[in-house]
């Protein structure tokens, strides 16, 4: 329920001052009440017990500003969305313990925390905790087609989703040091078409289901960790996904396969390093595996060059590079060093493929 306004436990106007540049709106807490106070009066705007009404009444009065989220917990009834451009929403993810601030999801609320619908929006700094034990839908942020082009994301912690942390659609943005946690679905999921020309670099996805999936094409994937994926680590799927590059990946401990090219062409995948995979059981996944998706995608002119692959563990990968058929053709597949699986290091359908140098 809605309470009239009272002064809060500090005065505002201070608080506000003590910024370098104002922002657009402050949010703090005050008791059980979220506040959203305006940069520019030092006055209230919006005091309600549930976080997303102040939450989202500055979001919805903010253009091409700044929304500082003070050192809290806030507790969401429903998704946040940021309609207007140019907006940056930022916490203070690095002054309190990660149990004491952040966005939490709350219980019964089956919907993403976070949908971005605008251009040229950025999020940083910001624990985002969903609640996947109590959902049946839902991720940390989601991002609409090209409304949600130029979205730059840092240094935020995405927890718990139940689809996911992170569902990109938009185009030409840039996530550094953004981190998956225990999501039941893909970490970062990149999908078809409209996800293109994103470079995520330094992300990092634990103990996801999956970890990162690119359906789009044009995405860079630099210096990325995936580590204790429940199915497989990176998956570039369909006849959409081409001209990625995948880059410095520290890909460890997953279940099944490593990198699966599941039907995408034309992508690089160099230097990266992959080990403990397939461990759900001996000699049956691959570390890098290409094949055919929907029957007539094929994964072919790719390049497959520099990677290292092995394994300590009990279980191990059943090929290190393998190709499914000779459908999965003119291949480049160079200077890798693979040991350790169970049935062969490199194993090659192509007539037209080119492999050499590797160490195996």
């Amino acid at each position: 329920m809605r309470r009239p306004n009272r002064r809060p436990t500090y005065l505002k106007t201070e608080d506000i001052k003590n910024y370098e540049i104002a922002p657009d709106y402050l949010i703090y807490k005050d008791g059980a009440d979220t506040i959203a106070v305006n940069g520019s009066t030092g006055k209230e705007d919006s005091r309600d017990t549930d976080a997303t009404i102040p939450i989202q009444y500055a979001l919805d009065n903010t253009y091409f500003g700044k929304i500082v989220l003070k050192s809290a917990a806030y507790v969401i009834h429903d998704t946040l969305t940021m309609p207007n451009p140019g907006v940056e929403l930022c916490g203070q993810m690095f002054s309190t313990p990660p149990t004491a601030q952040g966005l939490y999801l709350a219980d019964d609320v089956n919907k993403t925390m976070l949908l971005v619908n605008a251009l040229k929006c950025r999020v940083h700094d910001l624990w985002m905790y969903a609640n996947k034990a109590n959902q049946t839908d839902g991720y940390c942020i989601e991002t609409l087609t090209h409304s949600s082009l130029d979205l730059h994301l840092s240094h935020c912690y995405l927890i718990h989703g139940k689809d996911g942390s992170l569902l990109w659609t938009g185009g030409a943005g840039v996530a550094d040091h953004v981190y998956s946690e225990y999501s039941d679905g893909t970490g970062f999921a990149i999908r078809e078409n409209e996800g293109t020309g994103n470079r995520l670099t330094s992300c990092g996805s634990y103990f996801d289901d999956v970890g990162f999936a690119l359906l789009g094409h044009d995405n860079i994937l630099n210096g990325c960790t995936i580590r204790t994926a429940g199915t497989y680590g990176l998956m570039l799927e369909g006849g959409g996904c081409h001209g990625n590059i995948v880059n410095g990946l520290r890909i460890q401990s997953v279940e099944t396969n490593g990198i699966w090219v599941y039907g995408g062409h034309n992508n690089i995948i160099t230097n990266n390093l992959l080990s403990g995979i397939g461990n759900r059981t001996n000699n049956t996944y691959k570390a890098i595996y290409l094949s055919t998706q929907g029957g007539s995608n094929h994964a072919h002119h790719n390049i497959i060059e520099g990677n290292r692959i092995f394994s300590i563990e009990g279980n191990k990968h059943q090929y290190g590079i393998r190709e499914e058929d000779a459908n999965q053709d003119y291949n480049i597949i160079t200077g890798n060093n693979v040991t350790d699986a169970v049935t062969a290091n490199i194993s090659t359908q192509g007539v037209n493929d080119v492999v050499a140098n590797n160490i195996s």
